[in-house]
C-alpha cells in the first residue's frame, strides 16, 4: 500500500462544507508562473497538485541516468523558476517544479521528507553530455541568486544551487508497493535507494569532467569537536537531535540547518530558530522549569543550540508506558497511583506555564512531546523555537495538530488551551475529537470517572473550568463549519446491534452511488481509477460490508444499484482501465465482491480474463502478499476454479508461482 503524510491528508482535507475527504483543487493563489514559450504546442505541461510536470514533446529522456536538482530560498523561488524554465525551453529538456508557494514551504517544512527537501525544480537530461553541459550553464544562471536548501541526497556542483544524482528519470516499480527501482547492465532490478547522503550505485561512476573540475568550499567543525556525539534521538528536516558529552557531562545538541523547515508564516528557517530558541533560554534561565542553555554556534550552514541534559521521557512516552490500559474496565491500585501522578504532572506544568506568563513570554507550541519528566515526576520544559514575547502579535507561526484551535487570539489563550488538552490526553490518551463532537465530553467524563473515581474526574472538570476563564477550549477545527452530534451511548455487549445499525445508517446515507466517487472513505480512493472500486479503499469493499450485514433490509434496490455499478466497473476493466490484479487493492477482488450480485458466470468469465490474459503479468510479480500480490491473486483464481470445478484456473497459479 502506499502511504501517505499528514500533508497529504490537508491538502483532501480542504472542503469545510463536507466532513469527508474530497479530492482537492489544485489551482492556488500563490502558484509559480512559467515564462512564455513561443513554441508552446511542442510542450505538455500538467500538475498534481504539488509537482508541476514540463515535458518536451519533440525529444524523450531515458528512464534512468543524471538528473539535476535546482534549490532556492523561498524568496528567490519565482525568479529562479523564470530564468532556469526559459532557458530549458531554448534547449528543449524536460522538467517538473514544485507548484507553488504553499507546495515550497510543504517540500521544505520541518517535517518534510529531509530525502526531498530543497528540491524545487529536476531537471531530466536525455544523455551524459547535456548532463554535463547543463551543469555548466545552469550555475551561470543560478549564480546570483542567495544559497537554497543543502540537498541531502544529491552532490553539489561548484558550491552552486545545483546539484545532481543518479537514479530513476521516470516512474518504474519492482512490484505493487509502488518501490522504485533501476536497471542494472544484467537487467536486474535494483532499488533505486534514496539516502541522506549522496551515493551511487555500484555500476555507475561520475563522468571524467565532473571529477575533475568540481569543487567545494572547505569549512571547519569549530565548536563541535569539543563534542562527543554519543547517540541521534531525533531527525527531522530541520536537522538533529544528538545526545552529546564534554568532559564527562552529558548535553543535548540541537541542529538547524539553513533554509529548510520553514513555516507558513514567517519563513523563519532552522537555523534562524535554533538562535532564537537560545536567546529565549537565556531570558528564561531564572526559571527551574525551563531547560538550561549552555551554548549556540554555527559550522558551515547548520546552527548547533547546547542544552544541559535531563534525564527523563516526555508526556507522550509517559502515557504510552504508564497508563493502565489493562484496567480500563474497573478501578485498580494502578489506576488510582496513575491519575494521582497525573495531577501532580498538571499542577507543576500550569505553574511553570503561570511563572512563563509572568516575566513575559509564551511557549507557544506545547505540546505533550515538549515536557518532559523524571521518575520524581519533576518536569522541564523543552523546545522552544515557537516561543514569543506575550507583548508580540499574535501569529501562529508553528504548531502541533490538536494543540491550537482557531478561537486562540493570543499567546496566552495559546498555551492554556495547549494545557488543557495536555490534561485531558493524560485521562483520556486518544486524539482531541471533542472539537469536533463536544458531546463527546460527557462520555470521556463518565470513563474517566469509571476508571479512575470521582475524586478524577472532579480534578478534571476542575481543570477545564479553570482554563474556561483563560482561554475558548471549544471551537469546531479548520476543517468543518459545525460541531458533529455523537452518540451519547457507550459501546458495550448489549448495545452492539444499535451501534451498528447506527454505522450501517452513516456508511449509506455517504453513499454517492451515481456519482464519480460511489463511497466516501480514505484518501487512497483518489489514487487512481482502480482505487476508488477496490476491496480495500473503494465501492467493493463498502458493497461487501453492507451486504454481509444483517442491518441491510429490503435489500433489491441496492443489489440493483450495485449489479449496475459492477457492470460498469467491469466494462471498464475490459476496455483498458489501468490493471492491477491484487486481491485487496484490484481487479480480482472487485470481481469476486461482484460475485455477490452479480450472475456469477460473468465473473467466472472476469476471472479467467485475468488469469489466462495476464498470465505473463502474474508471472512477473514479486509480491507475495494476501494485500496485493500472488497470494491473495492465486487464492481467488482457486477457489473460482473450485466453484467451476475446472483445473485452468489452477494453472495460471501455478505458472504465476513458478519463480517463488
Amino acid at each position: 500500500m502506499v502511504g501517505y503524510s499528514a500533508d497529504d491528508y490537508l491538502r483532501f482535507s480542504a472542503d469545510k462544507e463536507t466532513i469527508y475527504y474530497s479530492e482537492p483543487v489544485y489551482a492556488c493563489e500563490d502558484a509559480y508562473v512559467l515564462p512564455t514559450n513561443d513554441n508552446s504546442e511542442q510542450w505538455g505541461v500538467r500538475s498534481d497538485g504539488h509537482w508541476t510536470y514540463v515535458n518536451c514533446l519533440m525529444y524523450s529522456f531515458p528512464p534512468q541516468g543524471w538528473k539535476i536538482h535546482i534549490t532556492s530560498t523561498i524568496y528567490d523561488a519565482q525568479n529562479v523558476l523564470y530564468d532556469v524554465a526559459e532557458y530549458l525551453f531554448v534547449k528543449s529538456i524536460s522538467f517538473k517544479y514544485l507548484s507553488s508557494r504553499t507546495c515550497f514551504i510543504q517540500a521544505n517544512g520541518k517535517y518534510a521528507d529531509r530525502l526531498e527537501s530543497g528540491k524545487f525544480i529536476t531537471i531530466y537530461p536525455s544523455s551524459e553530455h547535456i548532463f554535463i553541459q547543463l551543469l555548466k550553464d545552469l550555475k551561470t544562471i543560478v549564480c546570483k541568486y542567495d544559497d537554497g536548501p543543502y540537498i541531502l541526497t544529491d552532490k553539489q556542483w561548484q558550491n552552486s544551487n545545483v546539484f545532481f544524482r543518479y537514479g530513476a528519470l521516470k516512474p518504474r516499480f519492482s512490484n505493487e508497493k509502488n518501490v522504485p527501482v533501476i536497471v542494472t547492465p544484467q537487467g536486474d532490478l535494483i532499488p533505486d535507494k534514496e539516502l541522506p547522503l549522496y551515493s551511487l550505485p555500484s555500476f555507475v561512476d561520475e563522468p571524467i569532467y565532473v571529477k575533475e573540475n568540481n569543487y567545494f568550499i572547505e569549512y571547519s567543525n569549530g565548536k563541535l569537536t569539543d563534542y562527543q556525539i554519543d547517540s541521534a534521538v531525533h531527525f527531522s528536516n530541520n536537522g538533529g537531535v544528538y545526545l552529546a558529552s564534554r568532559n564527562g557531562k552529558k548535553y543535548i545538541l540541537k541542529e538547524g540547518r539553513k533554509n529548510v523547515g520553514v513555516s507558513d508564516r514567517s519563513c523563519l528557517d532552522a537555523f534562524h530558530r535554533i538562535k532564537h530558541e537560545y536567546q529565549i533560554l537565556r531570558s528564561l534561565s531564572p526559571l527551574s522549569d525551563v531547560v538550561n542553555a549552555v551554548d549556540c554556534f554555527d559550522v558551515w550552514n547548520h546552527a548547533f543550540l547546547v542544552e544541559d541534559f535531563f534525564e527523563g521521557r516526555d508526556l507522550q512516552q509517559y502515557i504510552a508506558m504508564e497508563f493502565p490500559f489493562d484496567g480500563c474496565s474497573a478501578r485498580t491500585d494502578c489506576s488510582d497511583s496513575y491519575w494521582r501522578g497525573c495531577k501532580e504532572i498538571a499542577t507543576k506544568l500550569e505553574s511553570a506555564i503561570a511563572k512563563m506568563h509572568g516575566i513575559g513570554f509564551a511557549v507557544g507550541d506545547l505540546s505533550l512531546s515538549n515536557v518532559l519528566i523524571n521518575d520524581s515526576l519533576e518536569i522541564k520544559l523543552i523546545d522552544f523555537e515557537a516561543a514569543k514575547k506575550l507583548s508580540q502579535d499574535f501569529q501562529v507561526d508553528i504548531a502541533t495538530p490538536g494543540f491550537t484551535n482557531d478561537a486562540v487570539c493570543n499567546y496566552e489563550q495559546q498555551d492554556w488551551y495547549a494545557f488543557a488538552v495536555i490534561v485531558h490526553r493524560l485521562f483520556v490518551p486518544i486524539c482531541p475529537l471533542y472539537y469536533l463532537a463536544p458531546s463527546l465530553l460527557f462520555c470521556q467524563d463518565y470513563m474517566v470517572q469509571k476508571h479512575f473515581g470521582n475524586e478524577a474526574v472532579s480534578f478534571l472538570r476542575s481543570v477545564r473550568s479553570r482554563m474556561l476563564g483563560l482561554t475558548p477550549l471549544l471551537s469546531h477545527g479548520p476543517f468543518i463549519d459545525k460541531a458533529l452530534q455523537a452518540c451519547d451511548k457507550l459501546l458495550d455487549p448489549e448495545n452492539i446491534e444499535t451501534f451498528m445499525r447506527l454505522l450501517y445508517k452513516g456508511i449509506v446515507s455517504g453513499l454517492d452511488l451515481r456519482g464519480e466517487y460511489p463511497v466516501k472513505g480514505d484518501i487512497s480512493m483518489y489514487g487512481d481509477e482502480m482505487s476508488k472500486y477496490s476491496i480495500g479503499s473503494g465501492f467493493a469493499g463498502v458493497s461487501l460490508a453492507l451486504l454481509k450485514s444483517s442491518c441491510l433490509e429490503n435489500s433489491e434496490w441496492f443489489y440493483a444499484i450495485a449489479r449496475e455499478k459492477y457492470i460498469s466497473v467491469l466494462r471498464k476493466l475490459k476496455d483498458g482501465m489501468s490493471f492491477r490484479a491484487g486481491l485487496f487493492n484490484g481487479t480480482v477482488g472487485v470481481a469476486m465482491a461482484a460475485y455477490e450480485v452479480f450472475s456469477r458466470e460473468e465473473c467466472h468469465k472476469m476471472l479467467s480474463y485475468i488469469g489466462i490474459s495476464h498470465i505473463d503479468y502474474l508471472a512477473g510479480i514479486d509480491d507475495y502478499s494476501l494485500y496485493s500480490g500472488l497470494s491473495g491473486i492465486g487464492m481467488a483464481l482457486l477457489s473460482l476454479g473450485a466453484s467451476r470445478n475446472s483445473h485452468e484456473e489452477k494453472n495460471v497459479v501455478v505458472y504465476s508461482f513458478q519463480g517463488v
